[in-house]
């Protein structure tokens, strides 16, 4: 079963960013690549003198074991000509194994979750913008070292495309254009519903099928395939498999909601995640936009999309819950906003489990009682669903404490200089 797993890559010696570019590419070619951090400046701090270090955070999606991975960010460092001549000192590359989800190793050769990296800022800056829910701002900001972020890598191996057409009118095709007008694209127009679609491919780098889901197979079939262009739909649950037979096509999902034109333009100019599958060459259309790719391939958009409609439309009915049940009480939903605002940045800044507050977290039956005789009855299943998850959540919540206190790590290890990656493996 694939899980959750994070590398540090980090160079210093010779042409820093290729050293990056080439690791990338060489982790998303094995199948496991799942997102790219940001890449941040980092001085040194520890080791000998030496020049100031690129460093990212890559998120896999991978059912390889820790010690695989480190086999993997071996030949890694191997491909790049690295040498251990000086401990702690300049390389070419290094790439540590930071996080397996579910994993846990102690040996000398190797340690996950790797045991400095709450230390050090060069790995939790990068590895807070994959994984908010595991990194708080707080852990960032104790943590040492000075980092500048500098900006995405630019590593897939695609020329730039600068003009596409589309075809929807709607919500997502019209937010879309007006967002890559924005900055810079030629958008060589939009069809709606009653414009013939078999040229559209026709003359366009990008062609964007921006339609109801269960319309784009449909369109798709009726535009006549052009061989260098790029054929994209906007579905978060749907592969590029729907837009046979065109040769080149690719499914980009933007994680955001688009209300309406104007806020659906800004929003997707604020540097939102796309859900990539197919073509690689559909990331410039992201990246163009500010935004940072993951890669969801086809056979799971469908669990993708799931979790993106419980975190926007199942969040919008949650809070219309809110509202029906504060108008009882006499209030409106608005004096709940400041609750709701501070429980989301709570979730960002401790994670799911710690943030979980309330009569269900500390088993109050007694309150959840008597809620319920207040609660109109169309409002139970939603309610108790809920309330039951958060029972279930406080009990994970208490297990991993305890697993915590039986596995507290030895004291008195020696200190070891921080600010670049893990040389343990050197020792």
């Amino acid at each position: 079963m694939r899980r959750r797993a994070f590398l540090s890559l980090g160079s210093n010696v010779g042409d820093r960013t290729t050293h990056l570019v080439k690791a990338v590419r060489a982790l998303h070619a094995e199948g496991v690549l799942k997102a790219v951090s940001e890449v941040f400046e980092t001085e040194p701090v520890g080791g000998p003198e030496q020049g100031p270090y690129l460093n990212l955070v890559a998120e896999l999606s991978t059912d390889r074991s820790p010690w695989a991975l480190l086999e993997l960010a071996r030949r890694l460092e191997e491909a790049a000509g690295r040498t251990r001549d000086v401990r702690w000192g300049p390389r070419t590359l290094d790439v540590d194994v930071l996080l397996v989800e579910g994993e846990c190793v102690d040996s000398p050769e190797l340690q996950v979750p790797h045991p400095r990296m709450w230390e050090r800022r060069f790995v939790l800056a990068p590895l807070r913008q994959l994984a908010p829910d595991l990194v708080t701002a707080s852990a960032v900001e104790r943590a040492v070292g000075r980092v500048t972020p500098i900006g995405r890598l630019h590593w897939r191996q695609t020329p730039l495309p600068s003009s596409v057409r589309l075809i929807g009118p709607g919500r997502a095709g019209l937010s879309l254009a007006d967002a890559l007008v924005r900055v810079g694209w030629n958008v060589e127009g939009i069809l709606g519903r009653n414009d013939d679609p078999r040229d559209a491919a026709l003359g366009v780098d990008v062609l964007v099928i921006a339609t109801p889901d269960d319309q784009i197979q449909a369109v798709a079939r009726r535009v006549t395939p052009v061989e260098d262009t790029l054929v994209v739909h906007l579905a978060g649950s749907l592969g590029p498999s729907v837009l046979h037979p065109h040769p080149r096509r690719a499914a980009l999902h933007p994680l955001v909601s688009l209300p309406d034109r104007r806020v659906g333009a800004r929003r997707l100019l604020e540097g939102i995640p796309f859900a990539l599958a197919g073509d690689p060459a559909a990331a410039a259309l992201a990246e163009a936009l500010g935004g940072r790719v993951l890669d969801v391939p086809e056979e799971r958009r469908a669990v993708y999309h799931a979790a993106a409609c419980i975190a926007s439309n199942h969040l919008v009915a949650l809070l219309d819950q809110v509202d029906t049940v504060a108008r009882r009480a006499g209030l409106e939903l608005s004096d709940f906003g400041r609750l709701v605002e501070g429980t989301i940045e709570n979730v960002e800044e401790l994670g799911t489990l710690a943030a979980l507050t309330g009569p269900a977290a500390r088993g109050d039956t007694g309150t959840l009682q008597r809620h319920r005789a207040e609660l109109p009855e169309e409002e139970h299943e939603a309610y108790w669903a809920l309330a039951r998850r958060a029972m279930r959540m406080a009990l994970a919540r208490r297990q991993v404490a305890e697993a915590g206190e039986r596995a507290q790590p030895p004291v008195g290890r020696p200190e070891e200089p921080v600010g670049k990656p893990d040389e343990r493996r050197d020792a």
